[in-house]
């Protein structure tokens, strides 16, 4: 097994906090959007405005 030495293992480690820190970044911003997304498509009152927005444009 080779041997590392510290500079190496030092270099690595800093590596793989930023691949962390990016990875949960990403992780955090997707559950944002789908929690904004679901809250508002989930609610009653804008999916009504919608609905009637929608007859209106039909009707015309």
């Amino acid at each position: 097994m080779a041997v590392r030495t510290r500079s190496e293992l030092r270099r690595i480690d800093q590596a793989q906090t930023v691949h962390d820190k990016r990875s949960f970044g990403i992780a955090i911003f997707t559950i944002v959007v789908l929690f904004f997304g679901l809250v508002t498509f989930m609610n009653p009152i804008f999916m009504k405005s919608q609905n009637c927005k929608g007859k209106q444009r039909s009707s015309s």
